[in-house]
């Protein structure tokens, strides 16, 4: 059990997006199971981290997202990452097929050659692209047992258990700590923080070792204590040379020595070349080659360790092709290949060295270094070098000034430093200030590298001000091993009051004697306030005196309401006035343009016809008692032809023009017109007179003479309009053919009724003298 989860089959993991099927295989760094990721129904490797304290959850964590975003063909695919019961899991893809220590077992122990470089020039393929990304990742524990043989016969490194991300000096780890397999782990595995790239090409030999010979090499540190490693064609000799060659020197004690990387590694294999000696010789060692040590006669030239006793008698620089048997050339030899340098140092050749030349001056200083800079190996590299380095860091830059900067600018400002001499520069780069950003915040530089520059760059919120001028301030500060330079940052924020008004204020086209009323936005978009008034140029703008007055800070807005007299203007043509913003921060003009236009002759060149609203439709086309009907007819007229719509629109009636189209649609006319004319506001017609009456003593009456056919007479007694509606009969024995009917002011309609005096009956006869009634619509 870790934590409080029972990892067995059937458990629901990772917010139950994943269930627990098998264990595959267990650790010291945790346990791997197949699981399936219930969402695509997908098999994958769930591998399970324990004993991690909560201090290094989050490093595991930022390590996961760089193994998740590595995309090659002989690596896991990582696809997810999340804490269960406090344990951190890496959910990966799950290979099928076998791992190369099973496929090896099933073979007899030993595979052929050419099957092991086809399966092994895989894995040097993964290893070099894990070796090239920045920083490198470091497997730290290759061995057949870490290797799947797909059914299609690829190869895929898996298992990264104790992986570690960056080189020598490093401690950061993926999924656990751990020192690998003994068989396979070269010596610098067993101190912390030593692994580096180097570390995997021995692992990777050893692997290949194994699977040509059957037989696991003797570990590492034997090897350094006077056990030799067994040759690989002694214990297989159909073993190529070339191949044996490459498994040497990647299992070469000295990491300096082995390939450098996955990518050396991997041209080595498909390279048909013989490999170059590991050492070649350009120097020569303290004549006679004695070692001091046990004072055992050498048996080479430029020998880097001692034939009988092993301790080391020379350092070797191998970009450089030198071998350095004295420490007089050391700074020289160090700062043109540092890296080198820096390894010897951080796999202790260097301290064996000189404790075998007696050098205590040299010893007691890389004592003093290590101790100074326990984590930085290239610090204590340049300590052990330039014991009392020179104060020459120097800058021809007094300060850092930006000047006046408003918002939405992006400023920013480069340091140049320099020094004197070569040597590896390093320090810190503080800021004071919360304002500025400064790139990068560490300085690493190697010898005969020119220093980068510093980029400050001021940040985006720090120019959004509300006042018109700000003063920011700050300081810069550079700690290296070569001096110090403190500079000050200093900056104006300038962010005035900016206005915003708009230029033109455009009114259309209005009628002549209606008034217009208009409104206008001021925004300050800038600093501080801007305040002042708002006045019209012109007499015919009328600026209502409260809003007049504004004072408006950032961001802020003022609404203007005024209005164009069109009265005091011609009544045609474009007219243009101007509204004033005065304030002390500056003034703006606001263009006011409208054109006035005549009264609207429905029947253009008819004065007549000329309306300024459209409620003056109701008093052209209406009908009203006591006049003739010729009015109406104009309005008929007017809606037939759509010129009645056309006014509409004229005044941005649009509904009511597409009503009066619509209306038009009826059959009659007039019931369209009437309607029209009450939708612009005019009453109804209500009042009437008949003859009921009469109508009724003609059908009842004891003089009646039955006549067959009735006329009923309604006459229209309203002051307006067009009174319609429908004569309805009561009785059953009446019946009206068409029962619709209309009429204009002091005008009559006609309905004719058809009585049915075989079926009158005496009740109904004198029981009601109601025997019509008239609905208006």
């Amino acid at each position: 059990m870790t934590g409080h989860i029972q990892w067995n089959p059937g458990v629901l993991v990772g917010n139950e997006r994943y269930r627990i099927e098998a264990e595959l295989g267990s650790g010291g760094a945790g346990m791997v199971f197949r699981a399936t990721q219930l969402e695509l129904d997908d098999q994958v490797a769930l591998k399970v981290a324990t004993a991690v304290d909560p201090a290094a959850l989050e490093a595991l964590r930022e390590e996961a997202r760089l193994l998740r975003r590595l995309r090659h063909p002989h690596l896991p695919l990582v696809s997810d990452f999340f804490v269960e019961g406090g344990c951190p899991c890496l959910v990966m893809e799950y290979i099928e097929g076998q791992d190369l220590h099973t496929f090896q077992s099933d073979h007899g122990g030993i595979i052929s050659e050419a099957e092991a470089l086809t399966v092994m020039e895989d894995v040097a393929e993964a290893l070099a692209y894990l070796h090239a990304q920045s920083p490198p990742i470091i497997h730290r524990d290759i061995k057949p047992a870490n290797i799947r043989v797909r059914p299609d016969g690829t190869a895929v490194l898996v298992d990264f258990g104790i992986a570690k991300i960056g080189g020598a000096g490093t401690q950061t780890h993926m999924m656990g700590r751990g020192i690998g397999t003994p068989p396979y782990a070269p010596p610098e595995q067993y101190a912390s923080g030593l692994t580096d790239t180097y570390t995997d090409v021995y692992a990777f030999g050893a692997t290949l070792y194994v699977l040509l010979t059957g037989e696991l090499p003797v570990e590492s540190v034997l090897r350094l204590s006077g056990q030799t490693l067994v040759p690989p064609r002694q214990i297989n000799p159909a073993l190529s040379a070339s191949t044996e060659q490459v498994i040497l020197k990647a299992m070469a004690v000295v990491s300096g020595v082995r390939f450098g990387s996955g990518r050396e590694l991997l041209e080595a294999l498909r390279s048909d070349q013989p490999l170059q000696p590991s050492v070649p010789p350009t120097t020569k060692l303290r004549d006679p080659q004695i070692c001091p040590i046990c004072g055992a006669q050498q048996q080479t030239v430029n020998p880097l360790f001692c034939i009988q006793c092993g301790v080391p008698l020379a350092l070797r620089f191998p970009q450089t092709n030198r071998i350095l048997a004295d420490p007089t050339n050391l700074i020289a030899y160090a700062d043109a290949e540092w890296d080198a340098a820096t390894g010897h140092l951080l796999s202790q050749r260097l301290r064996r060295w000189l404790e075998t030349l007696e050098e205590y001056d040299w010893l007691e200083r890389l004592q003093q270094a290590v101790e100074r800079y326990p984590q930085d190996h290239d610090a204590a590299l340049e300590l052990l070098l330039r014991p009392t380095p020179l104060e020459d860091l120097r800058t021809d830059q007094p300060q850092i000034n930006f000047g006046r900067q408003m918002p939405g600018s992006r400023p920013t400002a480069g340091l140049q430093v320099r020094i004197a001499t070569p040597s590896y520069l390093h320090g810190e780069v503080q800021s004071e200030g919360d304002w500025f950003t400064v790139t990068p915040t560490k300085l690493r530089v190697y010898p005969g590298h020119a220093i980068p520059p510093i980029l400050i760059a001021v940040k985006p919120e720090a120019l959004e001000a509300y006042e018109a001028e700000r003063s920011l301030t700050g300081g810069l500060t550079l700690t290296t091993n070569r001096g110090k330079i403190e500079l000050p940052v200093t900056m104006i924020v300038y962010n005035p009051p900016r206005p915003q008004a708009p230029t033109l204020v455009n009114c259309g086209r209005v009628e002549s004697r209606q008034r217009s009323e208009q409104r206008v936005v001021l925004r300050n978009i800038g600093g501080g306030v801007y305040g002042g008034q708002v006045s019209a140029r012109q007499a015919w703008l009328l600026v209502e005196s409260q809003q007049a007055r504004f004072a408006l800070h950032r961001g802020e807005q003022h609404t203007v309401n005024f209005s164009v007299e069109t009265h005091m203007l011609t009544p045609t043509g474009v007219h243009e006035g101007h509204l004033l913003w005065e304030s002390e921060e500056g003034d703006l003009l606001t263009r006011v343009q409208i054109e006035v236009v005549p009264p609207l002759e429905v029947h253009p060149g008819e004065p007549a016809t000329a309306i300024i609203r459209p409620e003056d439709l109701i008093v052209l086309c209406d009908c009203v008692r006591g006049s003739p009907p010729h009015a109406w007819e104009r309005g008929i007229s007017l809606l037939q032809s759509g010129k009645l719509a056309h006014a509409l629109r004229f005044f941005h009636r649009e509904e009511l023009a597409r009503e009066a189209e619509m209306l038009l649609q009826q059959n009659d006319h007039a019931i369209a017109l009437e309607q029209m004319l009450r939708k612009l506001g005019a009453k109804p017609a209500r009042h009437f007179k008949d003859n009921q009456g009469k109508v009724i003593g003609q059908i009842t009456g004891p003089l009646s003479r039955k006549p067959p056919v009735i006329e009923y007479i309604i006459r229209n007694t309203s002051k307006r309009g067009y009174l319609y509606g429908s004569l309805r009969p009561l009785v059953e024995w009446l019946s009206i053919p068409d029962p619709g009917f209309g009429c204009l002011p002091d005008h009559e309609a006609i309905v004719t009724c058809l009585p049915d005096y075989n079926r009158r009956t005496r009740a109904p006869l004198f029981g009601t003298m109601d025997l019509f009634e008239v609905v208006l619509e």
